[in-house]
Order: structure tokens, then sequence, then C-alpha cells
């Protein structure tokens, strides 16, 4: 017969589960997102550098300039294609996906700590129905993620936990204080610090592009312009191989720079990167406070009923900053990979 933990051990399994495929769609069609914008933005400049080779490099109608135009029509109509047949990913379906992954993810960690919904379910059958219940709601397409992440019902999770006070809830479960702080707080914050980094690099690749493409935008028009006053410009004939690379820079600099500015604008490297920040940094003082209440308990200077109640508590109020990450990365990445 299986112990009263072990039972709570196989509920958790079962929220996992759940999540890891939830967690694996979110990835796969995240990925297939991005692909697709990437090589949405980049399909009018490509286009417009296949028209500038033709038309300055080869203009008589060879198959060089015939392959060049087909491509560059091949890029034009899938471009067409993308708005017309609406062949981009569904907007926000990735987003709706990951949004549900984590509010699954944090399903798991209510059950460990005995908060929220499992706030007075003391027997297994009792954990059992309730886990059931919200699986049944959380998992499907048919409920919008959104609505269960305020960590509320009639009223919040945090109220009803100080209405019930001490000792009248259910216990959380043994080692809950220690699986929480590793699997919950500190891999979160790393988490967070690792993309903080990330999205950082990304938007400063971005942005180095830009400004690359403006400043030498500017040195080939310049370039240009004294070429044209100072008479150097000729007309007819071949044209020599240095005029023609300046020529074709100054076409399809500017669009490769917008399209860098587009794709800066979807990844959104330096909101994100500083909203990861501050909920690393904020994570890292509940990471201090749970310290600090296990030391607290090994040394004896907390009953039993108090240790409990404040771990309640601080799980709750790690979730509620986590909740409002989660609104935050909604609210930048939805409209951004829609």
């Amino acid at each position: 017969m299986m112990s009263a933990n072990d039972e709570t051990r196989a509920l958790r399994e079962r929220i996992l589960a759940v999540f890891n495929k939830w967690d694996g769609d979110a990835l796969k069609k995240q990925k297939k997102a991005i692909q697709f914008t990437t090589i949405s933005s980049l399909l009018i400049p490509i286009a417009v550098l296949l028209m500038t080779i033709q038309v300055l490099a080869f203009r008589s109608a060879g198959i060089i300039a015939v392959v060049l135009i087909s491509l560059e029509l091949g890029a034009l109509l899938f471009s067409l294609l993308i708005l017309v047949c609406r062949l981009a990913p569904r907007a926000g379906e990735w987003a709706h996906e990951r949004l549900r992954a984590e509010v699954l993810r944090r399903e798991g960690f209510l059950l460990l700590a005995r908060v929220g919904p499992y706030l007075e379910r003391t027997s297994p059958a009792e954990l059992e129905l309730t886990m059931a219940q919200r699986l049944a709601q959380i998992d499907n397409c048919i409920n919008p993620p959104d609505t269960y992440l305020p960590l509320r019902k009639e009223k919040p999770w945090r109220d009803e936990l100080e209405d019930a006070g001490l000792g009248k809830t259910a216990p959380p479960q043994p080692g809950c204080l220690e699986d929480f702080l590793k699997d919950r707080v500190l891999d979160q914050r790393d988490w967070f610090w690792a993309k903080r980094g990330k999205s950082n690099r990304l938007n400063w690749r971005f942005e180095n592009i830009i400004r690359g493409t403006l400043v030498m935008a500017i040195v080939i028009a310049s370039m240009h312009l004294i070429s044209l006053i100072f008479g150097t410009y000729e007309t007819g004939g071949g044209r020599p191989l240095l005029r023609l690379v300046i020529e074709i820079a100054a076409i399809t600099l500017p669009p490769i720079g917008s399209a860098a500015a587009a794709l800066q604008a979807v990844f959104q490297g330096r909101r994100l990167g500083r909203s990861y920040k501050l909920h690393s940094l904020d994570l890292d003082v509940l990471h201090h406070e749970l310290l600090a209440l296990g030391a607290a308990k090994t040394e004896t200077t907390i009953s039993q009923e108090n240790y409990e109640f404040q771990l309640k508590r601080l799980v709750l109020r790690t979730e509620e900053l986590l909740a409002n990450e989660l609104r935050v990365w909604y609210f930048i990445m939805r409209p951004g990979l829609s």
C-alpha cells in the first residue's frame, strides 16, 4: 500500500506528464513561429537585392537575368501568399500554449505546499479529486489559460490562507521547502538570469546591425553624391566594379536595416531582458527568506504550525511574482510573434 507521500508524488507526476505535453507543443510552435517570422522579414530585402543586381549588373535578357528576376518574383509571391492565404502560424497560439504549460507547472508546486485549491485537502482522495478537476479545466484548448493565471477563485488564495490561520490547513508535503527552493525558486531565478543575458545579447546584435547598415548607407550615399558632383559618374558603357557595388549597396542597405529593426521589435530583447533581470532579483530575495525560514526550523526557534504557515505565505508570494512575470511576458510577446 502506498504511503501518503508516495500518493502525493504520484499525483505530481501526473501533473508533470500533462505539463510536458503542453511544454513540448509550445516549444515546437514557438520555434516554427520564430523561423517563419525571420524568413518573412527577410523576403523583401532579398527581393530588392535580386532586382538591383539584375537591373545594374545584368541588363541584357540572359539566363542570369531571368534567374534573378524569377527568384525575386518567387520571394514577392511568397510574401503575398503569407498575407492572402494566412500561411503564418495562428496569432498567439504558441504563446497561449506556453501560458497553459506554465500554469500546469505551477500546479505541481501548489499541490506540494497545499495552497490555493489544495489548502484544506488533507486526504489523498481529496487531493486526487481536486487535482483531477483542475486538470480537466486546464488541460484543454477551450478554456483560455490566462483565466487560470490569477491566484484566486472567489477571493485571492493569500486571503484564504490568512483567514484560515495557523494550524487550520493541510500540512505541506515533507521536504516541501527544500524541493520548492531548488526546483522552483532557484531553477526559475537561474533561468531568468540566463535569459536576461541572451535577450540582451540578441538586442545588442540587432542594434549593431541597424547602426552598421545606417552608417554604411550614409557612407555609400556620400560616395555616390561625390561621384555625381565631380563628374566621375560615367554614362553609358559598362559599369566599373566599385561603382556597381556602391549602387547595389546604396539601394539594398536601407531595406536590410528596416528588416533588422522589424525583427528587433518582434523579439523585444530589451524589454524582456529588463523583466527577466527584475524578476530574477526578486526571486533572490525570496530565496534568502526561504533559507532563513529553514534555518529557524532547524534551530527550533519557530513552532511547526507557524513554520508551515510562513512557508505557505512564501510559496504564494513566489507564485504571485511568477504569475506577474508571465503577464508581462504575455503582454510583450503575443503581439510580436503573432
